[in-house]
């Protein structure tokens, strides 16, 4: 996946690539103008040109390679127990009878603590799946004790398969990352 980060303030060009393994997955991101490649995978967590990732990177892999819907599948292949917490969920706490926006059913996946690399972001997260579409909006995890939300705001669609083109993560009201999608390639095996 081609595409725009924004972070900290700063956007530029970057390279994702996600690669099944027999594991789960493996993912490199460049980022242009940057020497070397970040890395994710299932057994080694983040890696920065193949040494151990410093925090500040550490946390833009993690929510690149985990802030995903290739990762609500492929939780699996680690052992991830899954539990569909509520279902027709509103955005709204009102309870409004003209209520218009969407629906969700939240699936929590908790993984075993004892599993692959440490991680900052923890080892549970909340997928809120969109009744009416059944992709998903929204992914919440927690860091550092806060909560991370990964909006998922677009959705694109090449040859039948679907790619988040528009992702947002806020902690709080703040974004603090945003991913814009510019093209996708997908090589089969």
């Amino acid at each position: 996946m081609a595409g725009t980060l924004t972070s900290g303030g700063a956007a530029q060009n970057v390279n994702i690539t996600r690669r099944q393994t027999p594991t789960g997955e493996d993912v490199s991101i460049a980022l242009a103008g940057k020497a070397g490649t970040l890395g994710w995978n299932d057994l080694e967590g983040a890696k920065a040109d193949a040494a151990n990732a410093g925090e500040a990177q550490q946390i833009l892999i993690e929510r690149i390679a985990l802030d995903s819907p290739d990762q609500f599948v492929l939780a699996q292949l680690r052992g991830a127990s899954y539990y569909t917490i509520a279902r027709n969920v509103r955005a709204d706490t009102g309870g409004s009878e003209n209520y218009s926006g969407p629906l969700w059913d939240v699936v929590r996946i908790d993984e075993t603590q004892n599993h692959g690399a440490q991680r900052l972001s923890g080892t549970s997260r909340l997928y809120y799946i969109n009744v009416q579409t059944r992709l998903i909006d929204k992914i919440v995890s927690e860091l550092n004790g806060e909560t991370v939300e990964a909006n998922i705001l677009q959705w694109a669609d090449q040859s039948g398969e679907k790619f988040p083109s528009h992702i947002v993560w806020k902690h709080g009201n703040e974004i603090v990352q945003e991913f814009h999608l510019m093209n996708v390639l997908i090589q089969s095996q």
